[in-house]
């Protein structure tokens, strides 16, 4: 009981540094009270919780600080350990009145929990991805040991197609040195290299030329037959002109007139659709002369190359291809 009152002293009285009012911080402090309610109450993994979801929003001292002790009461000593170790080695911690006063009470609570783990020394070549247990913890190389649990585990590290697996059984309160060999492979290419292969490949006519070719022909078609038309109403009219002895008007009632008259519109209209048919058909067919000749009749492929590469940064593959 003393002890549970000792805690939540600490819990509820170290004063949090002022922090910029945004969004972010505001809700990590929402969960960050949230999680002391819920340590008061002995609801321990629910607290967990939300200190996580506090420190992910806003990293502060006293927010790691409470996640370890809160993973000291559900008995997770690698990461009270691994916490325990990030609060007493944050400055922010060491200066802080409040924490400086309980800091060898800390210090000393962390190695509790590391004597309850197994703390590993992970080697491996520059940009190695390290995981455990399926669990991706970093590249190499790592900044500090890690801390596990008692028991086996499965330590892998991948270089792009190289890889490393080591399985360990490990005693609590021990250390470990693991070394893991991905040697590796060629980085990128400095430059494009050479194509596969290189061919010449003929073009098809374009379609489209084609198809204006056909329509400025049959354009200039009906222009040739709208000429007939209108050069056979003009020779109608001259032979009724001259049936009326040449003097039909434009409002004459002479039956010879009237007819002559219509001829005369006739051709006048055939006449006017006779020009457009030939311009329309021309400039068509103008323009699929010129299509079909700037088209490309061939074209050089030169092949292309997948080249995979990998190097401490990283995998990937390098695509050159080119036309």
């Amino acid at each position: 009981m003393r002890r549970l009152l000792f805690l939540l002293v600490l819990l509820g009285t170290i004063a949090r540094p002022a922090r910029a009012d945004t969004d972010a911080v505001q809700e990590a402090e929402k969960r960050y009270q949230e999680g002391v309610r819920l340590f008061a109450q002995k609801r321990f993994a629910e607290a967990r919780t939300r200190f996580l979801e506090a420190c992910a929003a806003d990293r502060t001292q006293n927010c790691v600080k409470n996640l370890a002790m809160t993973e000291e009461e559900l008995g997770l000593w690698d990461q009270a350990a691994t916490h325990w170790r990030e609060f007493v080695d944050d400055s922010r911690a060491q200066t802080d009145p409040d924490n400086a006063r309980h800091m060898d009470d800390f210090r000393a609570r962390g190695a509790r929990a590391r004597v309850r783990c197994v703390e590993l020394d992970i080697v491996a070549p520059p940009g190695t991805v390290i995981s455990i247990d399926d669990q991706e913890i970093g590249r190499a190389p790592l900044p500090r040991t890690i801390f596990v649990t008692s028991g086996v585990h499965r330590i892998v590290g991948r270089a792009g197609d190289q890889r490393d697996e080591k399985r360990v059984t490990e005693n609590a309160g021990g250390t470990d040195r693991i070394q893991l060999k991905t040697p590796p492979g060629p980085g990128p290419p400095d430059g494009p290299p050479p194509p596969t292969h290189e061919e010449s490949r003929m073009m098809p006519p374009p379609t489209g030329s084609l198809v204006l070719a056909g329509i400025g022909l049959v354009g200039i078609g009906l222009g040739v037959g709208l000429g007939v038309v209108s050069s056979s109403a003009k020779s109608d009219l001259e032979a009724g002109a001259k049936g009326a002895n040449g003097s039909c008007g434009a409002t004459s009632a002479d039956p010879i007139c009237v007819k002559a008259n219509d001829q005369r519109s006739t051709a006048n209209t055939m006449g006017t659709a006779s020009v457009i048919g030939y311009v329309a058909g021309g400039a068509a067919l103008a323009g699929a002369v010129v299509w079909w000749l700037v088209a490309p009749r061939k074209v050089r492929v030169q092949g292309s190359l997948v080249a995979p590469w990998v190097d401490h940064t990283g995998a990937g593959i390098t695509f050159f291809r080119r036309f």
